[in-house]
């Protein structure tokens, strides 16, 4: 569980488009594959696509969350150094073939369903959209 202060740094420290295109890849990695949009998805793409392209959907997510802001200033729970540190530990092993790719489902269905979801829109409003909501509900005599 995190910390008030690191709460905190995490809001000073908003995420960056670098997780939204590792976003985008997993979308159309999960679209190639024909695999249906559902809360075992990432699973699913993990059981169903090349090691190869798993290993490099992995490789992404890591250094676009090592990209992060908040990476770089929150402290790393297990050794001295920051959260960016573990990250750099995380991808050799990715890297190297000595990290189960099986255990890094729930970072992606975090990330993928969760963190981004709730800070970036999937797609802009359409024209139609825009105006629907730029219209007022009411009618207003202001001039």
């Amino acid at each position: 569980m995190a910390t008030n202060s690191e709460l905190d740094k995490i809001r000073c420290n908003p995420i960056n488009e670098s997780l939204g295109a590792f976003c985008h890849l997993f979308e159309s990695t999960r679209s190639e594959l024909g695999v249906a949009l559902a809360s075992s998805t990432a699973q699913i793409v993990f059981s169903t696509a090349l090691v190869v392209d798993i290993k490099n959907l992995l490789l992404d997510l890591i250094l676009a969350l090592q990209n992060q802001t908040a990476a770089r200033i929150l402290g790393s729970r297990i050794g001295d150094r920051t959260l960016a540190g573990d990250l750099g530990i995380l991808y050799g092993r990715v890297d190297s073939n000595q990290s189960d790719f099986a255990s890094a489902i729930p970072l992606v269905k975090q990330v993928v369903f969760e963190l981004v979801a709730r800070t970036n829109p999937a797609t802009p409003p359409i024209a139609f959209e825009k105006i629907l909501f730029n219209t007022p509900l009411r009618s207003s005599s202001a001039f």
